[in-house]
């Protein structure tokens, strides 16, 4: 049997391919409310906290700011998805009362609007295509994170659901993102009556990309994330 001696720069492959798995291994267990996961070029982040309907606190706002920076930054992901665990895809802001002392005191620091205005901009704003993976309902904030993707990919029987007006509160952040993506006659009635929108009725004004069955989630957005990354491939040639 004859022997091939390993060269050098293949070893050397090896060990940058290590480091940078052990390094994405860390920063994914560095997050306490998202997950994070890159596979053939795309980078999933899955919103982690089932136990409360994956509503919005001020530290999952800035783990996902924080995971998008770091695809930004990854030569190997090509593709972002946004996703989420358990049966609601994001309840909106989280108002329980274990964040209250925290929402004073960044309403008082004037923080609050512009930790919120962050996340839903660096969604809006990533040079890489955004899909958003939504299963269950989606309310409020969840609804801007939806908005604010290039791609969004609903279960049929899930909704979209701005709630802020049964609690006296105006949608005004996530207007900004959700005006524009719903178009203002459609995005005003349902923001004025909290009423909850259909993904088939939002797959036919055109506001989300495609609606299907649960067991076919997956598949469709793994087809979208193909498509996308064949036309990336076409404009680096």
């Amino acid at each position: 049997m004859i022997g091939f001696a390993r060269s050098s720069t293949e070893t050397e492959r090896e060990y940058l391919a290590s480091d940078r798995n052990m390094a994405s291994s860390q920063q994914a267990n560095a997050y306490r409310y998202i997950l994070v996961d890159v596979e053939d070029r795309v980078g999933t982040i899955t919103l982690n906290r089932p136990e409360r309907g994956n509503a919005i606190q001020p530290q999952m706002g800035r783990e996902v700011v924080q995971a998008l920076a770091a695809f930004e930054s990854d030569a190997a992901v090509h593709v972002v998805v946004l996703a989420a665990s358990g049966r609601f895809f994001c309840t909106g802001m989280d108002l329980n009362i274990s964040n209250q002392e925290q929402l004073s005191s960044d309403l008082a620091q004037g923080t609050a609007a512009a930790e919120a205005l962050a996340l839903f901009t660096a969604i809006k704003e990533c040079s890489k295509p955004t899909i958003a993976r939504v299963q269950g309902g989606v309310f409020g904030g969840g609804c801007g994170i939806v908005c604010c993707c290039d791609v969004r990919v609903m279960v049929d029987g899930s909704y979209l659901c701005f709630a802020e007006a049964k609690r006296g509160i105006v949608p005004a952040l996530i207007s900004a993102f959700c005006v524009p993506a719903m178009g203002a006659t459609l995005a005003g009635q349902y923001m004025l009556t909290a009423a909850r929108m259909p993904a088939a009725l939002a797959y036919e004004r055109g506001v989300i990309s495609a609606v299907v069955p649960i067991d076919q989630l997956d598949a469709c957005v793994g087809r979208f994330a193909a498509e996308l990354l064949e036309k990336i491939g076409r404009a680096h040639v």
